[in-house]
């Protein structure tokens, strides 16, 4: 079984969330973010962060999870480096940042990693709790959804005026190039700059929807939900 799911299947699901994907189409939801199946740099990151994990060789494996892939929006990497500081693997031990980062990575609505987050929630002081939000805060203004997807819309957009009327724009109609959305899949100039716009639409139209949805509520107010006494742990094999 892959590495990532057996993990994530691991994780109990109760806690209701929001999931802003599930309000827009399919199609949409397929270009909003970075794809390792398209991105075969992205693909290699996972690959080589989960061989560190396995490996037990953790400072590596956190490094490439909180930096290279938490740029990427990878959840599972952004839930893995809260876990590490949860379990102090490579890291010092430590549930605020746990709680941050496991908070970042349900951002997206993902009943898993909600209830991973509530899991470490749960075991924090109200001391502990005013630290976590604010340090979820300072992840979410550096690496959240918003940030990537802003930056993602700014570099897709150079992309069209660095192309529009040059390299693309002189091409033959007939030759090929790749489409940015789907790997290893070609189409002409006119099909790339199409599937760029289309990007940037659906992009847009997901930051509309993020600064018009309630935030999820905090776990403090979930008072229905039984307190846990350790966070699910992952499943390295």
């Amino acid at each position: 079984m892959n590495f990532r799911i057996s993990v994530l299947i691991l994780l109990t699901l109760g806690l209701a969330s929001v999931n802003a994907q599930e309000t827009i189409p399919q199609s949409d939801r397929e270009v909003l973010f970075p794809n390792p199946a398209v991105d075969l740099n992205y693909a290699k990151l996972q690959k080589l962060a989960d061989k560190y994990y396995e490996k037990g060789q953790y400072q590596k494996a956190y490094k490439v999870y909180s930096e290279d892939l938490t740029l990427l929006g990878d959840k599972f990497a952004q839930f893995r480096a809260g876990y590490m500081h949860f379990s102090g693997e490579g890291v010092a031990k430590d549930p605020v940042a746990a709680y941050a980062w496991m908070r970042l990575a349900a951002e997206r609505g993902s009943k898993q990693l909600t209830t991973a987050a509530g899991q470490v929630w749960d075991q924090l002081d109200a001391e502990q709790r005013t630290q976590a939000k604010a340090q979820f805060k300072q992840l979410q203004s550096q690496y959240g959804d918003r940030v990537l997807l802003a930056k993602l819309i700014e570099e897709d957009e150079r992309t069209l005026k660095t192309t529009t009327g040059s390299r693309l724009g002189q091409t033959n109609a007939q030759s090929r190039v790749y489409n940015p959305n789907v790997r290893g899949s070609v189409t002409d100039a006119e099909g790339f700059t199409k599937a760029l716009r289309q990007r940037i639409e659906a992009r847009t139209r997901y930051i509309e929807l993020l600064d018009g949805s309630i935030e999820y509520s905090e776990f403090e107010v979930i008072e229905d939900q039984p307190t846990n006494t350790a966070a699910t742990q992952p499943d390295a094999n």
